[in-house]
């Protein structure tokens, strides 16, 4: 079994590692009468050290896209993991709507959220306990979102 790549195991501050990767372009318009609607992608920021989720739209004009090589699945699977996960919340939330800019820039937080808390680990070993320590701890602190009481 081949080991890890130290920038997986070694101890560093959150965010100094990252993956990234985009997904394919979302059609949005514009709240502007007669406008068509551009393409604008996503990227989704992996932290390699906390798996944590940044997600940022990325318009298509001017933007610089490198990729991985091709058919080649041991490059980007923690990043494409991530982009599998958007892409099925997003598609869930959404649907085949085309969004305004305005509707596209709430969901996008929001599906960031759902990916950052998903849990890691247990917070205590209390059974009664339901706490886990989340992606979303280290970027806040706290979970980005709780179940209601």
């Amino acid at each position: 079994m081949v080991d890890l790549q130290s920038e997986r195991v070694s101890p560093v501050h959150p965010f100094l590692r990252v993956g990234v990767d985009y997904c394919r372009p979302f059609l949005i318009k514009y709240p502007v009468r007669h406008a068509t609607p551009t393409k604008p992608y996503v990227a989704i920021f992996i932290c390699l050290v906390t798996k944590d989720s940044v997600i940022r739209g990325a318009i298509e004009d001017g933007t610089e896209f490198p990729f991985i090589p091709a058919r080649s699945p041991n490059f980007g699977g923690l990043w494409k993991a991530a982009v599998k996960s958007f892409k099925g919340h997003f598609k869930r939330t959404i649907g085949d709507r085309v969004l305004q800019y305005d509707e596209m820039i709430t969901v996008l937080p929001q599906v960031e959220a759902i990916l950052n808390s998903q849990p890691h680990t247990l917070v205590s070993n209390d059974l009664s306990d339901f706490g886990a320590l989340t992606p979303g701890h280290f970027l806040v602190q706290r979970p980005l979102t709780t179940v209601p009481s």
